[in-house]
């Protein structure tokens, strides 16, 4: 359980899983910033979560995540604060 942290850098990690990230999701409220750069096995159902779950959450690096541009312009859409890098 991570209440305070506010920026992660999992960059690399490309064992990461969805699992992973959405237990992330549920424990880091305060969540600013998240890169997730090259995490392969990360989708977009959880990222979704992700920015449901951490209100706070402001930029996400996604670059190399199976991400589609719909979905990253969805997410833009919903959520205009957050700053997406794709």
């Amino acid at each position: 359980h991570c209440p305070q942290l506010s920026k992660l850098n999992l960059g690399g990690c490309w064992q990461l899983t969805d699992l992973s990230v959405r237990a992330l999701s549920n424990r880091s409220m305060e969540l600013i910033s998240l890169s997730l750069y090259g995490c392969m096995n990360v989708g977009e159902k959880v990222l979704i979560g992700l920015a449901q779950e951490c209100l706070h959450l402001k930029r996400l690096d996604v670059n190399g995540c199976q991400v589609s541009k719909e979905c990253v312009v969805g997410l833009r859409r919903r959520y205009c604060q957050l700053v997406i890098k794709r």
